[in-house]
């Protein structure tokens, strides 16, 4: 898609090994000569009896650091949530990388001009069903700020891109819903709405349709792109603004 939109040591561990074993054969020779069956089957079965205790011992242990840093990761997400507030696709915006994936989500790094942390996710708690593909953008910080998502591409030949059009206006209606501030925007030589040119004018490129959303401190943009000759899919872009202010904040005491 053109999404143009938005824009060691093995040698010496093997010498342990050996070393080891040559002990160990070393002590049970040793141990034979100087001590009788009966006395070696009593330390045996001390042996036996204390590495079944400390296995049981060291058992509540690790489950008790697990369980901590499973609660202590619970817990920052509950106040990222207070603080940053409810993602889309059931995300939560400010969230770590690791902790999206402790929702079952499925990352994959790859690269975004001018971003750092990003990663295509699989396995969403939320999905839509006209959008294929979703990145999220964690930045240097670790903590969700940007999400982008890719629709299905849509073949559309009719001369005012009414099939791309019925989409587009679905889902501005929405967003407009839930965010409010609404501001549509076309760039071309028609009008946006009954404009029998528009299918041509935005496979040229001579026109752009789309429209920016504000509200609960996150900004959305919905845009319309083309692939090949006619074929058109969507692009829905949210910024976290608190995270976004955040970030330009600290640039600017860097500075």
């Amino acid at each position: 898609m053109n999404h143009k939109i938005f824009g060691a040591a093995s040698a010496l561990f093997t010498a342990s090994i050996l070393f080891s074993q040559a002990h160990a054969q070393s002590e049970n020779f040793y141990k034979n000569i100087m001590l009788s069956d009966e006395l070696q089957d009593k330390l045996s079965e001390d042996d036996a009896k204390n590495s079944a205790a400390q296995i049981l011992d060291s058992k509540p242990l690790k489950l008790n650091v697990e369980t901590k840093q499973l609660n202590r990761r619970s817990h920052n997400m509950e106040q990222a949530q207070k603080t940053y507030g409810s993602a889309p696709f059931g995300l939560i915006w400010g969230i770590t990388q690791e902790e999206t994936e402790l929702l079952g989500v499925q990352l994959t790094s790859i690269e975004l001009k001018d971003y750092v942390n990003v990663f295509q996710a699989q396995n969403l708690p939320s999905e839509l069903q006209s959008f294929d593909k979703v990145i999220l953008i964690f930045g240097e910080d670790n903590k969700l700020w940007r999400i982008l998502a890719y629709g299905t591409p849509l073949e559309d030949e009719t001369p005012d891109a009414s099939k791309i059009m019925k989409l587009y206006n679905k889902y501005y209606n929405l967003l407009a819903k839930k965010y409010g501030n609404a501001q549509q925007n076309y760039t071309g030589e028609g009008s946006l709405q009954n404009n029998n040119n528009l299918q041509a004018e935005l496979i040229s490129g001579n026109a752009d349709v789309f429209s920016t959303f504000e509200g609960n401190n996150v900004g959305a943009a919905l845009a319309i792109n083309v692939e090949g000759s006619n074929k058109f899919y969507l692009v829905l872009d949210y910024r976290n603004l608190l995270i976004f202010k955040e970030n330009e904040l600290q640039t600017l005491q860097a500075l």
